[in-house]
């Protein structure tokens, strides 16, 4: 289970004041988590029961992955691309550590799961 909380702005005071701003401007509160576009809602972390935030490979991959030696997570590097064959199948990836390219392949699959910024660009970048 992901712990997933309501981010924290100001004091009490201070998010009745925004909220009454709002809706006299005609921004109505809403939930984040439906498929109504607009309105005002509170900002969502994953963040666990010691108060720090929960990184994806922390909620995601379970320790037996992690400590997986066919499984290598590179948190300081940037995909650069995705590297496609002849036949249009993903067989790897390129990516950049400092000032450095390398490139990682796979036998089963890819997952890129970059966030709502980066995974456009990776896939924009590799024609897809």
């Amino acid at each position: 289970r992901v712990p997933v909380t309501n981010h924290k702005v100001g004091t009490l005071f201070s998010e009745k004041a925004l909220l009454k701003a709002s809706i006299a401007n005609g921004v109505h509160p809403s939930d984040i988590n439906t498929m109504q576009l607009g309105g005002l809602s509170k900002a969502q972390a994953t963040i666990t029961k010691n108060g720090r935030r929960a990184s994806s490979a922390i909620n995601y991959l379970d320790s037996n992955t992690r400590n997986n030696y066919k499984f290598t997570l590179k948190n300081t590097s940037r995909v650069r691309r995705i590297l496609i064959n002849s036949a249009g199948t993903a067989t790897g990836v390129e990516y950049q550590n400092g000032n450095q390219i390398f490139t990682a392949t796979a036998t089963k699959e890819i997952i890129i799961s970059a966030g709502t910024v980066e995974t456009p660009r990776i896939l924009k970048s590799s024609g897809i």
